[in-house]
């Protein structure tokens, strides 16, 4: 894990900033896999996440998978739980190739990525 979610000094600014997720250093290209089945929302780029996915859980959970390099699922699709849908990147707001999670509750409060996916602390489910 390159950034842990919270507090932290922003890579590029250097200033104290609050992080709405995780980041996990991984090459480029390599393949993304959803951690819970659910629906994709919405598919894009912008200055920030550069190309990004993002999909509702079918538990009720906002996921966002940003810095990507391509998805590779359209917008309305349905997606099961470990099913590729990304290849990671380095696009955006980034100091370098990585996967940055973000994850909603029902409430649209951002919180830690890590509890939805406690049994995949080696990341083998999300990253390959």
């Amino acid at each position: 894990m390159t950034s842990e979610f919270g507090s932290r000094v922003d890579p590029i600014s250097l200033e104290e900033s609050y992080h709405n997720g995780l980041d996990i250093g991984v090459a480029e290209n390599s393949e993304v896999f959803a951690i819970d089945d659910g629906y994709i929302e919405a598919l894009g780029e912008d200055n920030l996440n550069g190309v990004f996915v993002r999909y509702k859980t079918l538990s009720g959970y906002t996921v966002i998978y940003a810095h990507l390099n391509k998805y590779e699922v359209n917008e309305g699709d349905f997606i099961f739980k470990g099913q590729k849908i990304a290849l990671s990147g380095n696009t955006g707001y980034s100091t370098g190739p990585h996967l940055h999670i973000g994850v909603k509750n029902s409430s649209g409060e951002y919180i830690n990525p890590e509890t939805l996916f406690e049994e995949a602390k080696r990341y083998g489910l999300l990253i390959k």
